[in-house]
């Protein structure tokens, strides 16, 4: 059966890809694109993660956001009126809607993944605000760089423009600021188990009914090939698990 991976691993895979990535690319000086959008949306993605991770611990999550608070209390600037609130199933603090950090999720990590550009908030008196994300891998700036090239005052400042307001991110600072966090606050070592999504997320759902046979009858069925390898097939085996990484049994 495929398994998951405990959350020392899974967080070093988010980590990984996403410094490798980075400075891949800030290395790259045919690259036309920087991946500002694509890293903001790591960024977020692992917030997300580690919301979750600590969704069974009240303890554990506030040392994650009391750490992100030391680093940069402006992430938790109150707004004049709440945001949108968060999945319950992060177990979010009380009136998080209130603070920056949580509409830059809701703005940046569903704005990204649903139509890969940022929510632009509809504000009273025909207004609006965005968050911009300015700069990426730019050629030359390893990951480990930006701390000593962002300017700090800059980052989370604003511009007020023609009826439009802007709030500035860097995604790699971002990143970086919430990866400290998590490690600072030694969450990693507390033992928590990650809760992860199921499907069918119900016994009594009528989702995916039907069995590994009828699934492999249906691929055979459409041309799909079998890559089973000879060692594990009938064994009962898979050479892989939920997240494996390495080379690609597809060359």
């Amino acid at each position: 059966m495929a398994t998951q991976s405990d959350p020392q691993t899974t967080f070093a895979h988010i980590t990984g890809d996403f410094r490798s990535a980075w400075d891949a690319l800030s290395k790259d000086d045919k690259a036309t694109n920087r991946g500002n959008f694509m890293f903001a949306l790591q960024a977020m993605i692992l917030l997300e993660w580690i919301m979750r991770l600590c969704s069974t611990d009240t303890n554990a999550r506030d040392r994650f956001l009391g750490e992100l608070n030391k680093i940069d209390s402006r992430y938790f600037t109150r707004l004049p009126a709440p945001g949108k609130e968060i999945d319950r199933e992060l177990n979010p603090p009380r009136d998080h809607e209130w603070h920056l950090i949580w509409s830059i999720f809701d703005v940046i990590r569903n704005g990204q993944a649903h139509q890969y550009e940022q929510i632009i908030v509809t504000l009273p008196q025909k207004k609006s605000f965005a968050f911009s994300l300015a700069g990426g891998a730019e050629l030359g700036s390893s990951l480990s760089q930006i701390p000593t090239k962002i300017d700090r005052k800059k980052y989370l400042g604003y511009r007020v423009e023609s009826g439009h307001g802007w709030i500035y991110l860097h995604a790699g600072l971002l990143f970086l600021d919430i990866e400290s966090a998590i490690l600072s606050s030694n969450i990693l070592c507390s033992g928590l188990n990650f809760p992860y999504l199921t499907r069918p997320r119900s016994a009594g759902s009528s989702h995916y009914k039907f069995t590994l046979t009828q699934l492999e009858q249906a691929l055979i069925a459409r041309g799909h090939n079998d890559l089973s390898s000879t060692a594990s097939k009938g064994a009962g085996k898979s050479p892989y698990t939920a997240t494996t990484i390495g080379p690609s049994p597809l060359i």
